[in-house]
């Protein structure tokens, strides 16, 4: 029998989020079906940049929003 899986289904199997069955049964296709194979680690390196990739904020964003919770921490009122 032969299933298509989307890419949502992928990236649930990719963070473990898939149900125990289609789990199995998607590790099945993957095994046979060379172009989902291909799919899937596609998405494996994807996942593997994103996780090395290191994320920096603006240095003006980080003072904007610092300046803002100075601001209302001032303006809130304590009862």
């Amino acid at each position: 029998m032969q299933h298509n899986y989307t890419d949502e289904q992928l990236l649930l199997y990719l963070y473990d989020e898939l149900d125990s069955l289609d789990c199995r049964k998607l590790e099945t296709q993957i095994e046979q079906d060379i172009f989902l194979k291909e799919d899937y680690q596609i998405h494996l390196q994807t996942l593997s940049i994103l996780d090395q990739a290191f994320v920096k904020p603006n240095p003006t964003s980080v003072e904007l929003i610092l300046d803002y919770s100075k601001s209302s921490k001032s303006t809130e009122k304590i009862s």
